[in-house]
């Protein structure tokens, strides 16, 4: 393993500390859920979908390995992939948890080498990780070879207006910046990853957009919970509430989200930015 996967390694391990025991992800990252399971319930009807890679692993700062539950909860194959066993045992048992009688494929091996043939799956996909390999057109080169349809991309938005403030958090607490290359969280970015593997784009956009910036992975989700226990109230967003997006605090958070304004309006509150290619 050389230095850049040892890298990768690391920051996926990191994610496996800080996923929550009780399954409480917080108001952002159940908001940030929703979105993505509106988005792929969309996908879902619009393509005949049955196969879905996701990996290496996943950038979210919650419940791990368990962002394509939305697609086997409507009968999809799943794989989740990552490089680390110590997230392979943790994935397996959130599964297991979680799925509820829907089950997924949980593998672990190299970042860059998949061991499945070309053109397995219908889409290929992974979220906030791109921006963390040094050379993430090779990565999408991977992706590509193993759909047979669809790649989709999702990525941090370096443009939030979240961001600056969180690097200077970085700088003030004297911490390495763990959050990937930020050239890559662009779309010009995006545009080259795809464009590079010769894959066609069938959409880009914004997602996850709601009325307070990014936080990255700044610790608020223990100061809200704290605050609200203070006052006798509870403030628990445990991930069964990312499958429903009734909520009415959810509703009103996504005004913006729901706007029918051009992604290039959103991006200051935008929290990540994909893309949909296809082979």
């Amino acid at each position: 393993m050389d230095k850049n996967e040892q890298l990768f390694l690391n920051f996926v391990e990191g994610l496996v500390k800080y996923s929550p025991d009780d399954y409480d992800e917080g108001m952002g990252t159940v908001y940030e859920r929703i979105m993505i399971n509106d988005y792929f319930r969309k996908l879902i009807k619009k393509y005949d979908i049955q196969s879905v890679f996701e990996g290496p692993s996943d950038g979210i700062t919650g419940v791990r390995g368990v962002n394509s539950l939305i697609f086997a909860k409507n009968g999809k194959k799943v794989v989740y992939y990552t490089p680390s066993k110590v997230e392979e045992e943790k994935a397996k048992e959130i599964w297991k948890n979680i799925g509820k009688g829907v089950t997924a494929e949980i593998k672990q091996g190299e970042p860059l080498k998949f061991p499945f043939e070309d053109d397995t799956f219908d889409l290929v996909w992974n979220f906030c990780i791109a921006e963390h390999f040094q050379d993430p057109i090779a990565l999408v080169k991977e992706m590509k070879r193993v759909s047979k349809k669809f790649v989709l991309i999702m990525n941090q938005n370096r443009y939030n207006i979240g961001t600056y403030p969180h690097v200077l958090y970085h700088r003030f607490r004297k911490q390495e910046w763990d959050h990937g290359d930020l050239k890559w969280m662009t779309f010009s970015g995006l545009n080259k990853m795809v464009k590079k593997n010769c894959l066609k784009v069938v959409e880009r956009g914004v997602i996850d957009v709601p009325i307070w910036p990014d936080t990255w992975d700044t610790p608020v989700r223990g100061f809200f919970k704290g605050g609200m226990k203070a006052v006798g109230k509870e403030w628990d967003w445990n991930f069964e509430k990312s499958l429903n997006s009734n909520n009415s605090m959810i509703k009103v958070s996504s005004i913006v989200e729901k706007l029918p304004i051009g992604r290039f309006l959103k991006l200051p509150l935008a929290h990540h930015l994909y893309v949909l290619t296809k082979k």
